[in-house]
């Protein structure tokens, strides 16, 4: 199984890679440019869930081992 911190990161990734994407386009792709910054976002939606999650098990896990 992959680590998650690496898999964050590399989900974060992609969504810059695709904010990156969505500036370098000239005004005539104003419809791709978008698409990017929607993806990006979603990415950025995943991220953010994923953060929480491992967040939310480590608490858990926190809270397992006192009991």
């Amino acid at each position: 199984m992959p680590n998650p911190d690496y898999v964050l990161a590399m989900v974060r990734q992609r969504a810059n890679a695709k904010l990156a994407a969505a500036e370098k386009q000239p005004a005539k792709h104003a419809d791709f440019a978008e698409s990017c910054r929607a993806e990006a976002a979603f990415y950025w939606r995943i991220a953010d869930a994923m953060e929480e999650l491992m967040r939310e098990a480590a608490d858990a896990r926190r809270g397992a081992i006192r009991a």
